[in-house]
């Protein structure tokens, strides 16, 4: 990414737990739904995921069991979670394909990101961890 001269560069290595909060499963879910409806979930820093599918960038350490939000200006997400669009047919049961598929792919011996469904209720979502962030033992 390029960056005018003198700017700080737009991701710099956050710190856990000192630059993210933990969220509870109810604003997990409440973000998940914002976005299965096409609205954009409040996460601090403008998130940039292209795509055709609805999704949410967020951290965990522990594969799903605590989310975390950035706090700070800047910091990376580790994982971010894929939800089908609300009351769109053409996408129905694409969170469960996209997992099938991942793990085929997988079995296959080809290089693929580590994926996981999870559900909050009714709302099935596809986490995804992201290939390009590390975290390290000291939580950086």
């Amino acid at each position: 990414m390029l960056t005018l001269e003198g700017e700080p560069p737009p991701k710099v290595p956050g710190v856990i737990p000192d630059d993210y909060a933990p969220l509870t499963d109810g604003e997990v879910e409440r973000m998940l739904r914002d976005v299965a409806r096409g609205r954009i979930p409040a996460q601090g820093d403008r998130v940039s995921l292209p795509g055709v599918q609805r999704k949410v960038a967020l951290s965990t350490v522990d594969g799903g069991e605590t989310f975390l939000k950035a706090v700070a200006r800047g910091v990376p997400s580790t994982h971010f979670m894929k939800v089908e669009p609300a009351n769109d047919p053409r996408f129905e049961g694409g969170v469960i394909s996209e997992l099938l598929c991942m793990r085929v792919a997988a079995a296959a011996r080809l290089s693929v990101a580590d994926v996981d469904a999870i559900s909050f209720d009714t709302l099935n979502a596809l986490l995804v961890r992201r290939y390009d962030r590390i975290v390290s033992p000291d939580g950086t």
